[in-house]
């Protein structure tokens, strides 16, 4: 697995580059239900595509390594005043 086909893979589900976990897990349902073969039967190789797409981005998010730096955690959550919400 390379850069490109994760590109590639989040092409196919319809997803952006920057994305949570939860939002990945939604989005392949819809396109699972809505390209299901007992539902769809117009394009087999389409629910294929999605399947090998999702555990293609599954496995790059299940073996991503967080930071959890002060500059990472204001970067990915910038709503929250971090300070504020966990001064001891």
């Amino acid at each position: 697995m390379n850069s490109k086909d994760i590109h590639q893979a989040l092409e196919i589900l319809g997803l952006p580059s920057i994305v949570s976990r939860a939002e990945i897990k939604r989005r392949y349902r819809d396109l699972a239900r809505r390209y299901h073969p007992d539902l769809n039967s117009t394009d087999f190789n389409k629910i294929q595509d999605i399947n090998q797409a999702y555990e293609i981005v599954m496995e790059y998010v299940d073996n991503f390594r967080f930071y959890f730096d002060e500059e990472e955690i204001n970067r990915q959550i910038p709503q929250i005043d971090h300070d504020r919400k966990f001064k001891i």
